[in-house]
């Protein structure tokens, strides 16, 4: 992914997503991605948005943040009604620093919501310790659905 050709794997992940994604309704699409995964989400919502559609919530974790990708993202925003970014802090963050070709920005423009995440690169999401840190971000994108349209909102099931 960090060579020129990733890009076209990012388009071709991006167009398959988007294909995906018109298929399910509204209220069901909120992506999770992480690392390079943010890279393919923004193709995807780029797409989305020249079609006019959109993308309910976005959680991006420690995807680089690329000179490269400015003007994708910039498109991509658009059709993202909530983007959250999770950017991991310390020492095991140096992939996504890698990842980003020495570029030492952390977080993403408006409109995103950034917040630091500790376990660097991956520990965010796969040491115990740290789920708790998900969980306003979880809550957020699951509270934001009282904003859908009453006659698409989901029916609760209380099972």
């Amino acid at each position: 992914f960090w060579l020129p050709k990733g890009h076209d794997v990012w388009v071709k992940g991006g167009r398959k997503l988007a294909e995906f994604l018109v298929d399910i309704p509204y209220e069901d699409r909120n992506v999770i991605a992480h690392s390079h995964g943010g890279q393919v989400v923004a193709y995807a919502a780029r797409m989305m948005h020249y079609r006019g559609e959109r993308i309910r919530s976005v959680v991006t974790h420690d995807s680089p943040i690329r000179h490269d990708m400015e003007g994708v993202w910039r498109a991509a925003e658009r059709a993202i009604d909530q983007h959250i970014h999770h950017y991991g802090t310390g020492w095991g963050s140096r992939m996504r620093w890698l990842g980003q070709r020495g570029r030492l920005k952390r977080i993403f423009p408006a409109p995103a919501k950034n917040v630091p995440v500790p376990g660097g690169h991956s520990g965010g999401l796969r040491n115990p310790k740290y789920f708790s840190l998900w969980y306003p971000t979880l809550r957020s994108i699951e509270t934001s659905i009282s904003h859908v349209a009453p006659e698409t909102a989901p029916i609760q099931d209380n099972l």
